[in-house]
């Protein structure tokens, strides 16, 4: 029971989602890769390609949430609550930076994965 409701969180969808589609392109690159009639310079080509197709997933993140909120009933990220550093003297008086869920997500794991 705990690993279907595991499953069914908004971040786990999510990465579903998108590791499907990059591993799906990382697949039929490396099929390619390994025909025997394989020549350097188209096997330099499907590898920039590949590296283009990865970098372009990084303005997809709307796409990926969207597909991951169709299959999943928890349609937001979590968020935690934010916990407050200890104040040293020589810290601002700015109030620290608060993520929302999506926002900590796209930046601590989409963009690092990226």
């Amino acid at each position: 029971m705990n690993l279907a409701k595991a499953m069914d969180k908004m971040e786990n969808v999510f990465l579903v989602c998108f590791w499907n589609i990059i591993l799906e392109r990382i697949n039929d690159v490396s099929l390619l890769l390994q025909s025997e009639n394989m020549d350097l310079c188209t096997a330099v080509g499907l590898l920039k390609s590949l590296l283009q197709f990865i970098a372009s997933q990084r303005n997809r993140f709307e796409f990926y949430r969207t597909s991951a909120s169709k299959l999943c009933s928890e349609k937001q990220f979590e968020t935690k609550r934010a916990r407050q550093p200890k104040r040293k003297p020589d810290d601002s008086n700015e109030p620290p930076v608060v993520l929302t869920g999506e926002e900590k997500f796209k930046v601590n794991t989409y963009y690092i994965i990226i």
